[in-house]
C-alpha cells in the first residue's frame, strides 16, 4: 500500500512539473522568433542572439553578437527534427556547427568546429543555451536604400544628425560586421550608412547631403573603412580641416592569441568610442 501510494505521489509530482511553465510545443513554428543566451567554452563566455523566421517551407536564421561585432549575419537554414535543432554559423576561418534540442522555450546544445579539439567529447565542446524572448528594442530605424545591402541607420531622436559612411576593405569583405559599427554609431546619434561597394562612396555622400535629417551645415561627414589590421576614419573632402581629416585606429576586433588561454574574438576595448569622440571633435572644428 505504501509503495503504491509513493508511486502515485511520484506520478502526480511529474505531471505537475510538466504542467508548469510554457507548453512544450515540438513544431518548427515554436522556433520562430528571437532567441537570447550565452555560449561558454573553458573560461570564456560570450552572448549570442538568433532571430529565426520562416522562408517558404524552411526556417532561416540571423546571428548577432554585439561583443564580437557581428549583427544580423545570415546563417542559412535551420534544421528541425523534433526535438533536435541544427544549424551552421559561418565564419571566415572555420564555421561552427550547432547540434542541440528544443525543450519548451529553451534551445540547448553544443558547437563543434575543426578548430576545436576532441569533437567526439561533448562535455569539452562549447555549450550554447538560448531562451525564447522578446526582440530587442533599438534607438534607431534601419532604412533599405538602393539595394538590400545598402542600409541607413537613423537615430530615433529628432535630427538633423552628423553622418558617417561605412565601407569594408575589398580584400576582405566585412559587410555584415559593418552593421555592428552602424549600430554603435546610430546609438551615439550619427546617421550611419552601410555600403555594399567602395565605388558607391561619392554617391553616398551626395545622397546624404540631400537629406533633411543629415546635419550638413554644422557637422562633418566621415568615411569609415574597416580593414583587417585597423579602422581608418577620413573626413569628407572640405568638411573638416585638411590637415586633420584622417586618422587610423587599431583593429576593431581583438583575436585570440596563439598558445594562450582561449577567448572569443571580441570588440577591441575603446576603439569605437575613440572614433566617435574624434569625429565629434572634428565636426566642432568646422
Amino acid at each position: 500500500m505504501t509503495s503504491r501510494f509513493a508511486c502515485g505521489i511520484l506520478i502526480l509530482s511529474l505531471a505537475l512539473l510538466n504542467a508548469c511553465g510554457p507548453p512544450d510545443r515540438q513544431s518548427s513554428d515554436a522556433l520562430i522568433g528571437h532567441w537570447l543566451g550565452n555560449v561558454s567554452y573553458r573560461d570564456a563566455t560570450v552572448r549570442f542572439e538568433f532571430d529565426i523566421e520562416r522562408s517558404g517551407d524552411s526556417l532561416v536564421a540571423y546571428f548577432t553578437s554585439d561583443e564580437m561585432l557581428v549583427r544580423a549575419r545570415p546563417i542559412g537554414r535551420v534544421s528541425f527534427d523534433k526535438p533536435r535543432v541544427q544549424f551552421v554559423i559561418p565564419d571566415e576561418r572555420v564555421p561552427l556547427t550547432f547540434d542541440g534540442w528544443l525543450r519548451r522555450n529553451l534551445i540547448v546544445g553544443t558547437l563543434t568546429s575543426a578548430a576545436l579539439p576532441n569533437p567526439e567529447r561533448k562535455a569539452t565542446l562549447p555549450q550554447l543555451s538560448l531562451r525564447h524572448t522578446h526582440p530587442s528594442m533599438f534607438p534607431y530605424r534601419v532604412e533599405t536604400l538602393e539595394s538590400a545591402r545598402n542600409r541607413l541607420y537613423r537615430p530615433s531622436l529628432q535630427g538633423p544628425y552628423p553622418a558617417v559612411v561605412l565601407v569594408s576593405d575589398p580584400r576582405r569583405p566585412l559587410a555584415v560586421s559593418l552593421d555592428a559599427y552602424a549600430d554603435r554609431f546610430a546609438r551615439a546619434g550619427f546617421a550611419a550608412l552601410v555600403l555594399e561597394s567602395e565605388r558607391d562612396v561619392a554617391q553616398a555622400f551626395k545622397s546624404l547631403r540631400a537629406r533633411r535629417d543629415v546635419d550638413v551645415a554644422s557637422s562633418a561627414m566621415f568615411r569609415v573603412a574597416v580593414a583587417p589590421e585597423s579602422v581608418l576614419v577620413e573626413g569628407e573632402p572640405g568638411s573638416v580641416p585638411a590637415e586633420r581629416q584622417r586618422r587610423a585606429f587599431g583593429p576593431g576586433t581583438v583575436l585570440p592569441s596563439a598558445g594562450g588561454a582561449f577567448e572569443w574574438p571580441r570588440e577591441a576595448p575603446g576603439v569605437i568610442d575613440s572614433m566617435i569622440t574624434w569625429m565629434r571633435a572634428r565636426s566642432l572644428e568646422r
